[in-house]
């Protein structure tokens, strides 16, 4: 039972390091680029400076969720494009809220011991969207 419209989506709740750090990594860029103009010749400060802005800006991107999406079979997490993140209920032994000091967050452990954290905006109302969800393509209550 396949669908191509997802059951629910929820946005990632993105902390201000999170945004910072790209921010940051898109400041470094427009100062390298600046710093080339103004100053041709020292092209490896320009170079270092580039690199650096990239690498942090990419990593933003490349690291950090944005939103996450639940169809009838599987959860999707959207990274920056092109990356996502696929967990298929079939592969999911357990979910539950972790509450720390920060946030709650979402744990699914997968069938090969690995864990899967999820911290949508709104974590108790996804968790048991996904329960629902996970219940009903199984029929088994996963907890």
């Amino acid at each position: 039972m396949n669908s191509l419209y997802p059951l629910h989506v929820e946005a990632h709740r993105t902390s201000l390091l999170t945004r910072l750090i790209g921010w940051i990594g898109w400041g470094i860029i427009l100062i390298s680029m600046v710093s080339a103009v103004i100053n041709p010749r020292d092209i490896i400060s320009v170079l270092g400076f580039l690199g650096a802005g990239i690498l942090l800006a990419a990593s933003q991107w490349f690291l950090a969720p944005r939103w996450y999406e639940l169809y009838n079979d599987r959860i999707i997490v959207t990274y920056g494009k092109p990356r996502e993140r696929i967990v298929l209920f079939d592969e999911i032994s357990a979910v539950q809220i972790h509450r720390s000091p920060v946030s709650l967050e979402i744990k699914i452990k997968i069938a090969n011991n690995r864990i899967v954290s999820l911290t949508p905006l709104n974590p108790a109302e996804f968790e048991q969207k996904i329960m629902q969800a996970v219940t009903q393509y199984t029929g088994i209550e996963k907890r």
